[in-house]
C-alpha cells in the first residue's frame, strides 16, 4: 500500500500532544498445556524449535537460548526472525522453515525433514517459509504458540496450540520442565551440536566455489560472503531489498543478536530496503547498518539506479536538507547532512567507476579483486568509526573522498 501525501501536508505545523508510554500486557499460556507439550517432548526422538519473529517481538532470545541449553534442543528460524537465536551458536541451524523454506540453510533442510515433534515459536507459515504450504509430514506433531489467536491452525492445524507471549511461554516451559523434564535428553547437546556442525560443514562446502569464486564479472554469493567476513557483524545491522538480494545475503550471513539482521519476504516492495536502513540507523546510531540492494529509489528527492549486488554501507544518518557528496562507485548523489553523511559502496558489476572493465559489447565486468578494495573498505569505515569522532565532518569527507577516488580511479 502507498499513500501519498501533498506536500503542503506534509510540511505543515502541528500541535502534537506528549507522548506517554503505556505499560505493556503480556499473557502466558495456560500450565495445563504446557504439561501437555512436557509429554510431547519425552515421547519425542527428534525434537525441534522453530521460531518466527513473534520471538523478536517479545525479546525472548535470552529464554530461547536457555530453553534450547536445558533440553539440547535445535533451533531453526524464519526469515524475519534471524537471529533471535544467535546464529554462532553450535544449537542454531541458521535459517529455515516447515516443512520446507524457499530459503534454507541445509542442516536446517534435514532437521527439519527428520523432526517427530516441531515447536512453532511465533510463526505464520507463510508462502516463502513452507515452499508454497508444502503438506506438513504425517510422523511429525506440530505444536504451535502464538499470540494472536487468528495465527492459530490458521494454515496448518497443529496438534496442540497456545496462545501466549513467546517469553512468557519459553519462562513457563523452563519452571514447569525443572522437574518433570529432568534427565530427559540429559548429555545430548554434544551430540546434537556435532550433527549439526558436520551438515553446516557439507553444505558450506557445497558453496564455497561460488562464496570464493574468482569468475567475472563477480558472482554475487562472492560479493556478500566478502562483505560477511569483512564486517563487525555484533556491531552492525544489516537489511536487505525485496528480490534475489536476500538470497544472495541471507543464508551466508549470521546475525549474531536480536534485530542484527532485519529480514523480510514477499509483503516488501522493491526499494523499501534504503528508508528502512536510515531508520535502522536512527534507532541504532552506535552501529553500522548495511544495506544489500538492487535498483532502488533513494529518498529526498534522487533517484538513484544500481545494477544488482551492489552493497550499500550507511555510515551515518541521513536527515535534514543540506547534503554532502555521496560516492557510488566514483559518481556523486546527494543524500545525508554534513554531521551525519551517507556513504555508499559499489560493488556492482556494470559499475566501470568502481573497477569493471568495459568488453566489446560495451558491459562493464567487474572482477572480484577489484571489487575487494570497497568492500575492505566499508569494512575499515566501521572500524575506525569511533577514531574518527573527534574529527571535523567536513575534513572527514575530504579523507573519504581522497580514499574513494585513490581506490576507484575513474
Amino acid at each position: 500500500m502507498i499513500i501519498e501525501i501533498p506536500q503542503d501536508i506534509s510540511m505543515a505545523q502541528a500541535d502534537i500532544p506528549p507522548y506517554t508510554q503505556m505499560r505493556r500486557v503480556r499473557f502466558g499460556p495456560d500450565p495445563y498445556d504446557i504439561d501437555k507439550l512436557i509429554e510431547l517432548m519425552r515421547e519425542s526422538k527428534r525434537p525441534l524449535i522453530y521460531v518466527g519473529r513473534g520471538a523478536l517481538w517479545s525479546r525472548a532470545t535470552e529464554d530461547l537460548v536457555k530453553v534450547a541449553e536445558a533440553y539440547a534442543l535445535p533451533v531453526m528460524a524464519t526469515l524475519p526472525a534471524k537471529g533471535a537465536m544467535p546464529e554462532d551458536h553450535p544449537l542454531c541451524l541458521g535459517l529455515g522453515g516447515y516443512p520446507r523454506a524457499v530459503y534454507s540453510t541445509g542442516q536446517s533442510k534435514k532437521f527439519a525433514e527428520d523432526a517427530d515433534l516441531v515447536i512453532a515459536l511465533g510463526c505464520s507459515f507463510r508462502q516463502h517459509a513452507t515452499s508454497s504450504w508444502l503438506p506438513k509430514p504425517a510422523h511429525a506433531k506440530l505444536v504451535q504458540v502464538d499470540i494472536d489467536p487468528a495465527e492459530l491452525h490458521k494454515n496448518y492445524p497443529a496438534d496442540l496450540v497456545m496462545l501466549s507471549d513467546i517469553k512468557l511461554f519459553l519462562q513457563a516451559l523452563l519452571q514447569q520442565g525443572t522437574q518433570k523434564l529432568s534427565g530427559w535428553r540429559k548429555g545430548m547437546s554434544g551430540v546434537v551440536s556435532e550433527e549439526i556442525g558436520e551438515l553446516k560443514k557439507i553444505w558450506m562446502d557445497s558453496w564455497n566455489s561460488r562464496l570464493t569464486s574468482e569468475e567475472v564479472p563477480i558472482n554475487p554469493y562472492r560479493a556478500c560472503w566478502d562483505l560477511t567476513k569483512g564486517l563487525d557483524r555484533r556491531n552492525t545491522v544489516l537489511l536487505h531489498d525485496a528480490g534475489v538480494t536476500r538470497a544472495y545475503v541471507s543464508h551466508h550471513y549470521e546475525a549474531l543478536f536480536p534485530n542484527g539482521f532485519i529480514g523480510f519476504g514477499g509483503t516488501s516492495a522493491m526499494g523499501w530496503s534504503t528508508p528502512a536502513a536510515l531508520g535502522a540507523k536512527l534507532g541504532n546510531p552506535d552501529k553500522t547498518v548495511v544495506n544489500v540492494t538492487g535498483d532502488v529509489t533513494v529518498p529526498a528527492g534522487h533517484v538513484l539506479t544500481i545494477e544488482s549486488n551492489t552493497v550499500i554501507l550507511i555510515d551515518g544518518v541521513a536527515s535534514g536538507t543540506s547534503a554532502p557528496d555521496i560516492f557510488v562507485g566514483g559518481t556523486v548523489n546527494s543524500l545525508g547532512t554534513e554531521e551525519h553523511p551517507v556513504t555508499i559502496t559499489c560493488a556492482s558489476p556494470s559499475c566501470s567507476r568502481c573497477g569493471g572493465r568495459t568488453d566489446g559489447d560495451g558491459q562493464a565486468r567487474l572482477a572480484p579483486a577489484r571489487a575487494d578494495p570497497g568492500l575492505r573498505r566499508a569494512g575499515r569505515r566501521q572500524v575506525d568509526a569511533r577514531a574518527r569522532a573527534d574529527v571535523p565532518a567536513r575534513r572527514r569527507l575530504a579523507q573519504q573522498r581522497r580514499g574513494d577516488r585513490a581506490a576507484f580511479p575513474a
